[in-house]
């Protein structure tokens, strides 16, 4: 049986992995259906801080945040769920970085 506090902590958690998840999406989608009016001067007035550093000419750039993010909660997915099973905690770590390197090139 279940303490209340327990009930409390699991709709938290799935409340909070809700707002990652739609974060996430949004990160991705946004840009992508937007990639045409991301140079031009009143997107830069309105939203230039939120895109500083980003390379607004390539698709797959624009796509590392939200890649960065995922690498991340994988990470920390990991972690918690194969804490028993160091062995795939390790080759699931070695094919992530391979990933990572291939898409950075």
């Amino acid at each position: 049986m279940e303490t209340g506090s327990e009930i409390f902590y699991s709709l938290t958690s799935v409340f909070l992995l809700g707002i990652i998840f739609t974060l996430f999406t949004i990160g991705v989608l946004v840009p992508q259906i937007h990639f045409k009016k991301l140079g031009t001067k009143e997107f830069e007035q309105r939203f230039g801080d939120l895109t500083l550093g980003l390379n607004l000419k390539d698709r797959t750039a624009l796509a590392f945040p939200a890649i960065f993010m995922l690498r991340r909660m994988l990470y920390a997915g990991i972690m918690v769920f194969w804490i028993s099973q160091s062995y795939f905690q390790i080759q699931f770590m070695i094919l992530k970085t391979s990933f990572s390197m291939i898409y950075m090139g």
